[in-house]
């Protein structure tokens, strides 16, 4: 039996409804509880904020332009506040599986902030009562204040914490990136040895992918953050005063620091959830690459004793409850399911998009919901893969040289020796009969035979050499002042045209003949643009060496660029201000190339250094 003390009887359009006695809420916000006991999930944290941020401004407004009076609107923006803050989230309990215009979570906000205002003004001594639809949803219709909500909600969450979480993300593999840049692996394609790159190249790729997820994010922003307020129930602004709309986002976009702007169509703002869509899919997108990489970082840590073993990932916690000892990798997991959730969420963001006709899309809370989820579970994924993973994985350097010497596919060198038949039938000998690439060439008799010496198969099998040119980069420029660039097959990374210097070349010979090799251009050397040392290189006999890596600065002659060998994906040129993601030392390159300062750029030394 339930104790009439602890209900009160509200009423609406429908008749009478009771409602728990210490509810801020009234009869409609108690009718979609009712209505709708589906899922126990309710609206985001951070759409309450917008929601109660967007009455708020509406408050001023009207104030302003004679629709409510001013300690009205003083007492429902106090109010607001108050909401925003998060003080009465316990008192919007609809859930979000409701009505699809969002109609009954806007009642929800209406009646809440009548009811505070109300008690607002009682305590100064005001003897006036502030209604929910007359007062708090004045020039409003829930068809254009609730999508508005959404669309500030995702703009603020988008930009206050996605982002800066990716940020974060991403310098913490840009650190591992230059930590590893000398720790040579096996690359590795189809799941298949392939050749060598650096542990530095991969973790390149993974900030590069994460920068590419924010700046798609912020491609869309300008859709997300423009607002159908205005339109109220079907666009054309019924019951909406002259400057309304223009006034309520201007100070909604002063309350919270964010860029709104109105929409420049009403009815598609209305009738499509675009803007949204077009957000959640770079969030799966985000998580396309968050799944990636978190597989990429788990296959390398597996182990201890019968996997890759090429890194080591910081032990969070025991990691079996009958296998003493064993330890898992817990982020990455734990990463990998937040990506199938935000594939799943954008999946059923799309549907909903298309759940309207005519005036109104009706699947707005869901779309909501989802999309806000989705920024919540990647903000906070970011920030603890960076923080408890990226920040404290450690390359197995001796074994990751180990693989990256075992993969038969560190024969491709010897292609321009001895041709591709003849180097794959090295590769199959010694995959078969568990010899090493120089055991096997030796064997089938090419050095006996002179078709390479012994000193060119040991140059073309240092598998240091092989996770990038070494020796002279390229940097072609144009009669505009573009730059000619390659994308490498081996490690997909944008690169000046580079490569070794063959026996009996010149540096600037060997540049001129690299770019025509790589992309069918000529060109003429035009001057030394700097000279640098490479990163060390261990001999397996304990040698330790540093090679010269030349800059030629060269301007471009004749020919067509493109793809010119097997070498390369990709043959592009590139203005000085758009280049794509370079590495550190291709970029430095070009720096040198362009100063017109320098003819020749040596690294700093002083006398007997």
């Amino acid at each position: 039996m339930q104790n009439p003390a602890d209900y009160r009887i509200e009423h609406d359009t429908m008749g009478e409804v009771r409602v728990p006695a210490n509810a801020l809420y009234r009869a409609q916000t108690q009718r979609a509880v009712e209505n709708f006991p589906i899922s126990g999930k309710t609206l985001e944290r951070k759409h309450i904020e917008a929601l109660a941020r967007v009455k708020k401004a509406a408050a001023r407004a009207n104030a302003e332009l004679g629709v409510i009076d001013g300690d009205l609107a003083d007492a429902i923006a106090g109010a607001a506040d108050r909401v925003a803050a998060g003080e009465f989230d316990a008192h919007f309990p609809i859930d979000v599986f409701q009505t699809g215009s969002g109609t009954s979570s806007n009642m929800n906000m209406n009646e809440v902030l009548a009811e505070l205002a109300s008690r607002a003004l009682a305590e100064i001594g005001v003897d006036k009562t502030v209604h929910p639809n007359d007062h708090v949803n004045a020039s409003q219709s829930s068809n254009d204040v609730f999508p508005t909500s959404v669309h500030v909600a995702a703009t603020n969450a988008l930009l206050n914490d996605l982002i800066p979480a990716l940020t974060h993300l991403a310098a913490s593999f840009n650190r591992k990136a230059e930590e590893f840049k000398d720790v040579v692996k096996s690359g590795r394609t189809h799941l298949m040895d392939a050749t060598p790159v650096t542990l530095g190249q991969e973790f390149s790729g993974y900030e590069a992918q994460i920068r590419y997820g924010i700046e798609r994010i912020e491609a869309s922003l300008p859709r997300v953050a423009e607002v159908p307020l205005g339109g109220t129930a079907v666009g054309t602004g019924i019951n909406t005063p002259e400057g309304f709309p223009q006034r309520v986002i201007a100070l909604l976009a002063e309350d919270t620091a964010l860029p709104i702007t109105e929409a420049r169509n009403h009815f598609e703002a209305q009738a499509h959830r675009d803007g949204l869509i077009e957000a959640s899919g770079q969030l799966r997108n985000i998580a396309y690459s968050l799944m990636k990489i978190c597989n990429d970082l788990r296959w390398m840590g597996s182990g201890p004793n019968t996997g890759l073993g090429e890194i080591a990932i910081p032990d969070l916690q025991p990691g079996s409850s009958i296998m003493p000892g064993k330890v898992n990798p817990v982020i990455c997991e734990a990463a990998i399911m937040v990506a199938a959730q935000v594939i799943g969420n954008d999946t059923t963001i799309a549907l909903s998009s298309t759940n309207g006709a005519f005036e109104l899309n009706v699947g707005i809370p869901v779309m909501a919901a989802n999309l806000l989820e989705s920024i919540r579970l990647l903000s906070n994924t970011a920030r603890v893969v960076a923080d408890k993973m990226v920040d404290g994985i450690a390359a197995n350097v001796e074994r990751a040289r180990f693989l990256a010497e075992a993969s038969p596919s560190i024969v491709t060198p010897l292609n321009k020796f001895i041709g591709y038949e003849n180097a794959a039938a090295i590769a199959k000998k010694a995959v078969k009969e568990g010899l090493t690439i120089r055991e096997a060439t030796l064997a089938l008799g090419f050095v006996e035979r002179g078709e390479l010496t012994l000193e060119q198969l040991d140059a073309a099998l240092d598998v240091t050499t092989m996770t990038g040119p070494k020796g002279v980069k390229a940097v072609v420029t144009d009669d505009g002042g573009r730059l000619l660039l390659v994308r490498r097959a081996d490690n997909g990374l944008w690169t000046v045209p580079a490569g070794i210097v063959e026996p009996g070349e010149e540096p600037a010979t060997t540049a001129v003949r690299e770019v025509l090799e790589e992309t069918g251009v000529h060109v003429d050397v035009t001057h030394l643009a700097g000279v640098a040392t490479t990163a060390p290189v261990v001999y397996p006999n304990g040698d330790r060496a540093q090679y010269l890596d030349v800059v030629m600065a060269c301007a471009y002659v004749s020919g067509e660029a493109r793809v010119n060998d097997d070498e390369n994906l990709e043959v592009a040129w590139f203005t000085a201000d758009s280049l794509p993601e370079l590495p550190p030392l291709h970029r430095n390159a070009i720096e040198w190339a362009l100063d017109p300062e320098r003819r020749a750029r040596f690294v700093p030394s002083t006398h007997g250094s």
